[in-house]
C-alpha cells in the first residue's frame, strides 16, 4: 500500500474516531447534566446500568486508543497497529455492535423507534456504531491480522454484562427489566439468544475484516480465499 493511501485512510480514521470519542462524552455528560432520553430517561450514575451506554464508553475508549497510530501513520506514511491494541479496539465495536442490531432488531419494534433514536439516543444507538463499523471495517489495522479464531472476546462483554443483568433484575430484584428479557419469566430464553447472536455478530466482525483486509493487501491468487483461523 502506498504512503498517500496510508494517510488517507489514517486521516479518515482520525476524523471517525475523535468524532466518536466526542460524541460519546457529549452523551454521557448530558446523563449528569439535563438527564437521560427516550429509553434512558435516568440521572447520573444510573445511565450506566444500560449495555447501550457501557458499550459505547468501551468503543469510545477503543476510538481514543486508535489515534496514535492514525497520527503515527499521518507523519510517517506507514501503518502499525499492534495486534492487542486492534483486539481491544475490536471488542469495543463488536459491543456496540450488539446495541446497535438489538434496537434495530428488538427493542425498537418492542418499545417504538422514536424512543430509540431520539436526542442522545441517535448517537448512541445508531451514529456512533456505524462510525465504528466503518472506522474498524475499512480504515484500521490492514496490516495485521486479526483470526477469527478471536471471536469470543467481542461475546465477552455481553456475558459479563448478561451475569450482572440476571442479578440484578431477577436473583436481587433492585433493577427493573427495561431490557424484557425476563418477559414472561422467559430470561433463560433471552439469555441464550443474546450469547449467541453477540458470538455470530462477532465471528462476523472479524470475518469480514479478514476478507477486506486481504482485498486491500491484494494477495496472491494461492491464498486468497484462505481465511486466517
Amino acid at each position: 500500500m502506498d504512503r498517500k493511501t496510508v494517510k488517507r485512510r489514517a486521516a479518515a480514521s482520525l476524523f471517525l474516531n475523535v468524532l466518536t470519542f466526542l460524541l460519546v462524552a457529549f452523551c454521557i455528560a448530558r446523563f449528569f447534566t439535563v438527564g437521560g432520553e427516550g429509553n434512558m430517561q435516568v440521572v447520573g450514575w444510573t445511565a450506566f446500568r444500560y449495555f447501550t451506554v457501557d458499550s459505547n464508553v468501551l468503543a469510545a475508549i477503543g476510538a481514543a486508543a486508535m489515534l496514535f497510530p492514525a497520527i503515527r501513520a499521518l507523519r510517517t506514511g506507514e501503518e502499525r497497529t499492534s495486534r492487542a491494541l486492534l483486539l481491544f479496539r475490536y471488542v469495543g465495536v463488536a459491543a456496540v455492535g450488539v446495541t446497535f442490531f438489538t434496537v434495530l432488531f428488538f427493542l425498537g419494534p418492542l418499545y417504538g423507534y422514536p424512543s430509540m433514536y431520539v436526542g442522545n439516543n441517535l448517537f448512541m444507538h445508531l451514529l456512533c456504531p456505524l462510525f465504528c463499523f466503518a472506522s474498524f471495517l475499512l480504515l484500521e489495522g490492514r496490516r495485521e491480522e486479526l483470526p477469527v479464531r478471536f471471536f469470543w472476546l467481542g461475546v465477552l462483554p455481553v456475558v459479563l454484562y448478561g451475569a450482572l443483568y440476571f442479578v440484578r433484575v431477577i436473583v436481587v430484584g433492585d433493577w427493573p427489566d427495561f431490557y424484557a428479557f425476563n418477559y414472561g419469566g422467559r430470561w433463560y430464553v433471552s439469555m441464550a439468544a443474546m450469547f449467541a447472536a453477540a458470538a455470530l455478530l462477532s465471528f462476523l466482525f472479524l470475518l469480514f475484516f479478514a476478507r477486506i483486509r486481504k482485498k486491500g493487501t491484494a494477495p496472491a491468487p494461492a491464498d486468497a480465499g484462505a481465511l486466517p483461523l
